[in-house]
């Protein structure tokens, strides 16, 4: 009974890995379910970049680690565990907001979806903004920037929120992959939004 004492919920474990993404930390955060098997995620600079949980790699691993429902974790900083799986997993933000990392009580989800759309982003965003974002964003990302830009679009609720906007804004700038950049990449669609 001593042992079932230091577990913790799932919404505690995610509220530990919330915490290292948010200190964009990079490394490997471990967890040990409460019967005993093994899962972890791996994190570049707060993003997530891949999943391991028993023989499950990538995304699947990352499926069933949502169905963990408590267990003891540990981080080992600087350590990346990888493979190939991983490079065709969504978007950061997707599995983020998959796992429950950017809420404060995770959603009850079976799948992750590259586009976890709340609305048809053609219908309710501003176009303007779109633009805006997409013509900075290729400064920074070259022709790969309305592809980048679309995942982070049908992510939003609409970009006449505010927060919403930053939100995307934030992803995307993560995406530059320098941090010095992306604050330039933000400044820059912002100087459009009031031009």
């Amino acid at each position: 009974m001593a042992e079932a004492k230091q577990l913790s919920s799932y919404e505690k474990i995610i509220g530990k890995l919330r915490y290292l993404c948010h200190k964009k930390a990079t490394g490997t955060f471990s967890i040990a379910t409460n019967d005993n098997r093994h899962a972890s995620i791996s994190i570049k600079d707060g993003r997530i970049v891949g999943g391991n949980y028993r023989q499950f790699k990538g995304q699947t691993a990352l499926e069933n680690i949502r169905q963990i429902s408590a267990g003891r974790c540990t981080f080992a900083a600087g350590v990346l565990r990888t493979g190939a799986e991983d490079t065709l997993l969504p978007s950061s933000n997707a599995l983020s907001e998959f796992l429950g990392i950017n809420k404060d009580k995770p959603t009850a989800a079976v799948k992750i979806t590259k586009t976890a759309s709340k609305t048809n982003p053609s219908e309710s965003q501003d176009e303007a903004a779109r633009k805006s974002i997409e013509a900075e964003a290729t400064e920074y990302l070259g022709p790969i920037a309305p592809t980048v830009c679309e995942e982070y679009f049908a992510m939003a609720g609409n970009l006449n929120n505010k927060e919403d906007l930053l939100s995307v804004l934030d992803g995307i700038a993560a995406e530059v992959g320098d941090d010095a950049k992306g604050d330039a990449f933000k400044k820059g669609v912002m100087a459009r939004l009031k031009g």
